[in-house]
């Protein structure tokens, strides 16, 4: 029995690594999945814009063709839409890119450590 006490002390660390070592993976997960559903929302949009226009353009002689006919029009909302999700898409990717170096920082000692040092010598770069 003592053999099984005294195992349990370094069992009981390796869990406690292994359960943050799953949550950070599923943090840095969810902060990627939720930072690029824009995107893949409208990916989705623009792919389904396409096919439908390519199989009503089958459907028609090419030189009778416009973009009203498939819901398209040139208005001032339609651009709005668009250039709205555009900006959307790239503040998420910029969100995204800002919060992994604060989750680095926050769940990877290792890593802390390592900007501390570096900080240290270059304040010292300087001062000298």
């Amino acid at each position: 029995s003592s053999g099984i006490n005294a195992e349990w002390p370094l069992r009981s660390g390796s869990i406690k690594r292994q359960d943050k070592a799953s949550s950070t993976i599923i943090l840095f997960t969810s902060v990627y999945v939720v930072c690029n559903v824009p995107l893949t929302i409208y990916v989705i949009y623009l792919t389904s814009l396409v096919v439908n226009l390519v199989s009503r353009a089958n459907k028609i002689e090419t030189n009778r063709i416009t973009l009203s006919e498939y819901g398209a029009t040139f208005s001032g909302s339609y651009f709005e839409r668009h250039y709205v999700w555009i900006i959307g898409i790239n503040l998420s990717t910029v969100l995204n890119s800002t919060l992994n170096p604060i989750l680095y920082i926050w769940r990877m000692k290792n890593f802390r450590e390592f900007l501390m040092s570096k900080r240290t010598t270059f304040r010292n770069s300087i001062s000298s």
